[in-house]
């Protein structure tokens, strides 16, 4: 991938629309940089496999503190060393890896956590520049099928499982995101296709917005005969 890459830039050209899958061996052979560099190139995204368990096994071995160092791009995963094993360890680093795919040139990032049998094998991370892209990941996800023991879990904070979808879960995002003024459709959209919330698109009108018209929790303001919630027509909402 990094002669690939140099050879990109010595042509000062751009990478073809790429999707990568990173999935390396334990700690070694995916540096951020060379993520960062993937991610330089606007149409290219990033699957990236974190391992959490090798972390956790070799990082007080300091042969293995380099490996680290360009795993997460960064010494602040050395924070985590007096930290006693357990959740908030765990979440500690994977909240670093996720700010870090940011800070090298992803504007959305989206995490899943594979578990198998009620063990956690790793963690999914999706690195994209695109609000399309993200959206479409999630769409994906919510499809995966969890036959054979497997079952994705969301990495959002609070949100169990993609598998048992709650749309009020999604209504109070859209309430806290937004308060009480008046606000486009489109913004709504936006915020859904997003990594803010792990729902997509498709979850909005027909599952969220219309149930919430009719119990009367949000106003609806459109143009005179229109119904629904479709973009560019003027819409907008406002929480109750």
């Amino acid at each position: 991938m990094t002669s690939i890459l140099d050879l990109v830039a010595q042509q000062n050209a751009e990478l073809a629309p790429a999707f990568v899958m990173i999935d390396p061996f334990g700690v070694k052979g995916s540096p951020m940089d060379l993520i960062g560099r993937v991610l330089d190139n606007d149409k290219s995204e990033c699957l990236v496999s974190f391992m959490y368990e090798p972390i956790r096994r070799f990082h007080g071995q300091p042969e293995f503190g380099p490996h680290l160092d360009e795993l997460f791009g960064t010494l602040s995963w050395r924070d985590c060393l007096d930290m006693p094993e357990g959740p908030s360890k765990k979440r500690f680093l994977h909240d670093l890896f996720r700010k870090q795919l940011k800070r090298h040139g992803a504007r959305y990032v989206l995490s899943f956590e594979l578990w198998n049998q009620g063990k956690h094998v790793y963690t999914l991370y999706f690195a994209t520049n695109s609000l399309k892209g993200c959206n479409l990941m999630k769409a994906s996800i919510w499809k995966v099928d969890v036959s054979g023991g497997y079952a994705f879990h969301s990495a959002v904070a609070g949100i169990p499982s993609l598998f048992e979808p709650d749309t009020g879960i999604l209504a109070r995002q859209l309430r806290d995101e937004f308060g009480a003024g008046w606000t486009q459709v489109e913004e709504l959209e936006a915020f859904v296709m997003s990594d803010k919330t792990h729902f997509h698109l498709g979850h909005l009108r027909r599952k969220t917005l219309s149930p919430l018209e009719r119990e009367g929790t949000i106003e609806v303001r459109r143009p005179l005969g229109g119904r629904g919630f479709p973009p560019g027509k003027g819409i907008k909402i406002r929480f109750n």
